[in-house]
């Protein structure tokens, strides 16, 4: 991904993403971090996702392959070919056909 594209695309997604959201939820569920911005453990703040979430898709877009993923505290930055992606996960639950017994 050439970096000007790069630069625009992250840029939308972090205007795009609802940062709020995910710090209520955080809140709510007294999601911590063990260090942020070198100040201790604590829930980040809206201010402290967003820092995180540009390291993240600077990550997987300027230092990474073709398709690459990086993920911290629940943020997850996944580029696939010319899509760059930002989600926050709360719950996931994956299986494949070895989980199937016979």
């Amino acid at each position: 991904m050439k970096r000007k594209i790069a630069k625009k695309l992250i840029k939308i997604i972090l205007e795009e993403f609802d940062f709020e959201k995910v710090h209520d939820l955080m809140l709510q569920e007294d999601w911590r971090w063990f260090d942020i911005e070198g100040e201790g453990g604590g829930v980040p703040s809206v201010k402290a996702l967003k820092q995180e979430a540009r390291n993240l898709l600077k990550s997987v877009c300027y230092y990474g392959e073709d398709d690459d993923f990086s993920a911290s505290g629940g943020l997850c930055a996944e580029k696939r070919g010319d899509t760059l992606e930002l989600r926050f996960e709360y719950e996931v639950v994956a299986a494949d056909e070895n989980w199937v017994e016979e």
